[in-house]
């Protein structure tokens, strides 16, 4: 497979054919910039230089109908609902978890050495806890047993005559997960190692969660400004958002979590709105959205395979794997048996295709589902022919209960630290998840806790 992202590959096509064509150019001279031309009259214009559309009127502060919201909500059984103002959260840690309901259901949780060591999870309540810049803002009311899943809304409110464009991002959360969510206005970066601060204190798994969304949303945008340069695309962007969390796999017995298991994490990008506009026309805009669509995907693989070190699969990756194994590809633009003879996905995946389908797009996907490490499943790519804009779409899971959405590590991770020993018994540590960690030991089993 190949090692580089799509827009480094355009980059360096751009580079051949710019030494064969023109000797002695250099990258900056294919590159579009703009820049802004101070004028000076030399006087004080008695009035402003733009014509005046519209008066709102004088306000001692901006109204909250005038200001970009974010709304977060959760629902099903544990109820969370917190609405604030985006630059209140710009720049700060945002992050989503879960504490125990009552100071019982803490105490087992403490018990058992931590969330994910809990023997039976459906035995605890929980409540939904959002926190910026390390502080709690809001609490859920009701509660959750841990294990299951809640609905999780997240509510975008641009100011009124404001487009409105992809609002509402829908979510599944299980209850017990620590999830960074990221949001990016515009030139969102991680920040620098051992430079993570916030207002209150928290643990050490939300600055990890939060600063490696960060990291994802900071290379896309990255990616995306050099080809909007190498294309002469100049475009209006929103708000994009994505979400960085736990893989967890359950057991569910009669409905009721009997079992989990922590075994990675996923970064889902789930809000990403850009209006291209092109000096060359549609052809050019298209190549655009086509091109940086497909960097995105391949992004979410290389987050974890270059942040952690650890294997990670997205639906680029996976479709560049069913062509290296032999599984072969298919584009479909209207009838599924008919251009792709012999498919052999789930049903519920050709349903899917199906509604793309009617919808107008074109589908690349697949001849048949495939293995890699602990995933299974398939992927496709919903492509609108007219505009380029696509969809990702990765459907499978690391156990019968676990339904991914985006890219996602798909092996066990172990550490071994060859300086840490066991005394009793004797022998090398190992530690899952990797981190900097100091070790404690109760009745059932070693404890790594992050120090």
């Amino acid at each position: 497979m190949r090692t580089a992202t799509p827009v480094e590959m355009f980059q360096q096509q751009m580079l051949g054919a710019l030494a064969k064509n023109h000797p002695g150019a250099s990258y900056g001279d294919m590159v579009w910039t703009r820049t802004v031309v101070a004028e000076s009259d030399g006087l004080l214009p008695g009035t402003l230089p733009w014509e005046l559309l519209s008066y709102a009127g004088t306000f001692a502060a901006i109204p909250p109908e005038s200001r970009y919201r974010v709304r977060f909500h959760l629902w099903t059984r544990a109820e969370l609902d917190y609405t604030t103002s985006l630059p209140e959260l710009a720049g700060k840690q945002v992050t989503l978890s879960y504490v125990g309901e009552t100071p019982a259901d803490s105490q087992k949780i403490a018990d058992a050495g931590g969330m994910w060591y809990l023997p039976d999870p459906y035995l605890v309540h929980l409540q939904p806890v959002l926190k910026v810049d390390g502080c709690q803002v809001a609490r859920g009311t009701g509660a959750i047993r841990a294990g299951l899943y809640q609905n999780s809304d997240l509510e975008f409110l641009p100011p009124a005559g404001a487009p409105q464009v992809a609002t509402l991002v829908q979510n599944n959360i299980l209850a017990g997960d620590y999830q960074g969510i990221g949001l990016n206005p515009r030139g969102v970066k991680p920040a620098l190692l051992g430079e993570v601060g916030t207002g209150c204190g928290e643990e050490y798994l939300g600055q990890v969660m939060h600063q490696t969304v960060l990291t994802y949303l900071h290379r896309v945008e990255s990616a995306d400004d050099s080809l909007a340069a190498l294309l002469h695309v100049q475009r209006t962007e929103d708000v994009s958002e994505a979400i960085v969390e736990n893989s967890v796999t359950v057991r569910l017995l009669f409905g009721l979590p009997v079992e989990w298991e922590w075994v990675g994490m996923l970064v889902d990008a789930d809000r990403s709105v850009s209006r291209p506009y092109s000096v060359y026309g549609e052809e050019v805009r298209r190549e655009y959205m086509r091109l940086g669509g497909a960097n995105g995907s391949v992004l979410e693989h290389r987050l974890f395979e270059t942040v952690f070190g650890e294997e990670a699969i997205s639906t680029i990756k996976l479709l560049g794997l069913a062509n290296d194994l032999g599984i072969g590809l298919c584009k479909i633009t209207g009838n599924i048996s008919g251009e792709c003879p012999g498919i052999a996905q789930p049903a519920d995946v050709l349903a899917s295709v199906h509604e793309y389908l009617a919808a107008g797009y074109d589908v690349i996907i697949p001849r048949a589902p495939l293995s890699y490490f602990k995933y299974s499943g398939t992927g496709w790519i919903a492509i609108d022919p007219t505009t380029g804009s696509a969809g990702y779409i990765i459907y499978g899971s690391l156990s019968d209960t676990w339904q991914m959405a985006g890219g996602a590590t798909v092996k066990t991770w172990q550490v071994s630290y060859k300086g840490l020993q066991c005394l009793n018994p004797a022998g090398e540590i190992t530690v899952d998840p990797p981190g900097d960690y100091y070790c404690a030991c109760n009745t059932a089993h070693w404890t790594f806790t992050a120090h």
